[in-house]
């Protein structure tokens, strides 16, 4: 699709059902579906590689701000980080969420991401080593299954509402990630 214009650049057919989610990236487009992860090359539309195809269907995907990796969630509730092109398993968080992981987003930085479940849990991980993040889903029950960040990272988009950097002394853990909702802006 060509942003300016609206016009249809290339079509092809990406997964045999519908594809949940679409990633551009400089020359590569990556989709997901039921069927799992694709690369494609682009402008050409032909296929790269193609992974996950032994996990439940993709729900939604996020792309690293600066590495050649990609961050999926999926219908099982799981929420894995796969590198590029040949999408290798880096991590895997199994039970990343009591029911269906619904949304996943990167920080701008790339040293973090965040997961959303149809359980109502947004849950913070570390992206180098899969470990979670405490202190984000407490209290906060999520409106919606998109997520996204601010450019500069101290808000993020969940649904309908924000979340801000808590940047009061002494509250929360010892890390960055502390945030709390923006009820100026919900």
């Amino acid at each position: 699709l060509q942003i300016e214009t609206g016009a249809t650049v290339k079509q092809w057919k990406a997964h045999p059902h519908r594809a949940h989610t679409l990633v551009a990236g400089g020359r590569r487009l990556v989709s997901g579906g039921l069927d799992g992860i694709a690369a494609w090359s682009l402008p050409e539309g032909k296929e790269v590689v193609r992974f996950g195809k032994d996990r439940q269907g993709v729900t939604c995907l996020s792309v690293h701000p600066k590495k050649a990796q990609i961050a999926a969630t999926f219908i099982d509730g799981s929420l894995g980080l796969f590198e590029l092109p040949k999408g290798r398993i880096l991590w895997n968080q199994a039970s990343a969420h009591e029911d269906v992981a619904s949304g996943v987003a990167y920080h701008p930085s790339g040293a973090w991401l965040v997961s959303l479940g149809w359980d109502q849990r947004l849950l913070a991980w570390e992206s180098a080593s899969g470990k979670r993040l405490d202190g984000l889903s407490k209290g906060f029950t999520p409106a919606g299954s998109s997520l996204a960040w601010s450019h500069d990272g101290e808000r993020l988009a969940v649904g309908p509402r924000i979340l801000k950097k808590d940047l009061t002394p002494g509250v929360g853990p010892e890390y960055e990630f502390n945030f709390r909702w923006d009820e100026e802006c919900t």
